[in-house]
């Protein structure tokens, strides 16, 4: 499989073992995931479409090769528990995450731009380059279905981070006690 950006749009198999990037809470999964070629350092990319607030997470999978000076983001965050799954799309089909998965997501991605059309109407621009986000994420990159590919994708973990032109680390939404923490931090 060339790594070039491939999109790919099918569906999948149902899968129970509860993983973060297959079943969660007996709910099907119908995104499917296309081997990566793991000769070619071949790794996916998530693309996180803009949204309202209150919108549902819109995402494409992507393979592309490592060597290939990408610019994406590396997500560094917490799975959480199993609780209370939330549905997102990926490639046009939905997909169960975690819920902290899907959190981090609703705030990472950018606002809709908007702008005003004929007759002074609003709408969503589309041509702005910057309403996409290029995102490496455990959970949804690596196909937690497939051991061997599992196994060779955490080994190429450092490889992956390090090659992300900014690594975020999400915490978790703001408690009470947030601001002493980042405070003591600071």
């Amino acid at each position: 499989m060339p790594s070039n950006g491939q999109v790919y749009n099918t569906r999948a198999p149902q899968y129970k073992d509860g993983s973060p990037g297959s079943q969660l809470s007996g709910v099907e999964n119908s995104y499917e995931y296309h081997p990566l070629d793991l000769s070619m350092d071949e790794i996916r990319l998530l693309t996180l479409h803009p949204g309202k607030n209150g919108d549902k997470i819109s995402c494409t999978i992507s393979h592309h090769n490592l060597k290939d000076n990408l610019k994406y983001e590396a997500l560094s965050y917490t799975w959480g528990d199993n609780e209370n799954p939330q549905s997102i799309t990926i490639n046009g089909y939905p997909f169960r995450v975690r819920a902290n998965l899907e959190t981090a997501l609703r705030h990472l991605r950018y606002p809709q731009p908007l702008t005003s059309g004929p007759g002074g109407k609003i709408e969503p621009e589309t041509n702005d380059l910057h309403k996409n986000r290029v995102l490496w994420v455990d959970a949804l990159c690596i196909n937690q279905q497939d051991h061997k590919e599992r196994g060779h994708q955490v080994r190429r973990m450092n490889k992956i981070f390090s090659s992300a032109w900014r690594v975020l680390a999400w915490l978790g939404e703001t408690s009470d006690d947030s601001d002493t923490a980042m405070d003591f931090i600071n």
